[in-house]
């Protein structure tokens, strides 16, 4: 299918974009009023990095591509609204391919409240996806970064971990239908949670994309303190004990190393607690550490433990 047609089939499989977009595809740049304070950030996605198509559809690429950016957002406290996506598809995809893909990217946009609002189509060797993502703040209580930790401050984090790390172990061996598996699949960003934790005054954020281990480092330093992580206290999801300790690791250190969960690690002031537990609900948060005025990373990388490291 040409260029063209690919272009204007696809777009028409898009949510409308809401009154906030002035202009949106099919002129040479999109248009939106930013209604404030606004945070970007682009996210990459990239076939055998970060998708292995072996075991994704091109609908879970699409899906995965998009929710994994979104999540940058969930983690400054953000409302995603605009979303653009740069897509590279080989020679042969079909537009069968094509079509579930963007679907599955705009079913994730607007599962978060965002809209697809442009984006570019090349030709490549390898299947990619660059996703641009725009949040806005409408309660100005401003974005939460990973530099406002400070010693005395509890760590929390939401949810559970090691799911995804696993899942791509159980897809690998056959399984595309339980929990884990699906958790890397079709990851959910915490957009409301991210939302609700900022609002409640959390003092540093991140999503965990590389492994708590790694993670956490980058609050630490930006920070210029320790986040010191009771490994013992991390909480592990259902299905990983097995997976963990088939693959010779600990289910704890598994969690803590495995990477892509998409949860919000984040640090706050004792005092608000109660009110952090209230404001995340269902999803839950588990108290896994203080900050201290030690060497400023994270003790888990200091015991030898690490998550992804870009590069590797």
């Amino acid at each position: 299918m040409l260029e063209p047609e690919l272009l204007e089939a696809l777009a028409r499989l898009l949510t409308p974009a809401g009154p906030g977009t002035i202009r949106s595809i099919g002129d040479d740049a999109a248009v939106s009023d930013s209604r404030g304070p606004t945070a970007t950030s682009i996210d990459q996605t990239v076939e055998g990095i970060h998708a292995d198509m072996s075991v994704f559809t091109y609908a879970d690429f699409g899906w995965r591509a998009v929710a994994t950016a979104i999540s940058d957002l969930a983690a400054m406290g953000a409302t995603p609204a605009d979303v653009l996506v740069a897509l590279a598809l080989p020679a042969g995809v079909s537009a069968e391919d094509a079509t579930s893909l963007i679907s599955a990217a705009d079913a994730a946009a607007t599962s978060s409240g965002a809209r697809i609002i442009g984006g570019d189509i090349v030709s490549s060797p390898t299947l990619s996806a660059a996703v641009t993502v725009v949040g806005v703040d409408p309660q100005q209580p401003g974005f939460v970064g990973r530099g406002g930790a400070v010693p005395g401050d509890l760590i929390g984090v939401t949810g559970s971990l090691g799911g995804s790390a696993a899942g791509l172990i159980a897809l690998r061996a056959g399984d595309s239908t339980s929990p884990v598996a699906r958790r890397h699949l079709r990851p959910t960003a915490r957009v409301a949670e991210g939302r609700a934790l900022a609002a409640a005054g959390v003092t540093s954020m991140i999503d965990i994309s590389d492994g708590i281990a790694t993670d956490a480092v980058h609050i630490g330093t930006a920070s210029g303190a320790c986040l010191e992580i009771r490994i013992e206290d991390l909480p592990v999801q259902d299905g990983v004990e097995a997976i963990a300790l088939q693959s010779g690791v600990e289910p704890t250190v598994f969690a803590a190393t495995g990477g892509e969960d998409f949860e919000l690690l984040f640090t706050v002031n004792p005092s608000k607690r109660a009110a952090i537990e209230l404001a995340v609900g269902a999803i839950g948060v588990s108290w896994i550490g203080e900050v201290t005025a030690n060497q400023p990373g994270s003790n888990l990388t200091q015991a030898g433990l690490a998550g992804w490291q870009h590069g590797d």
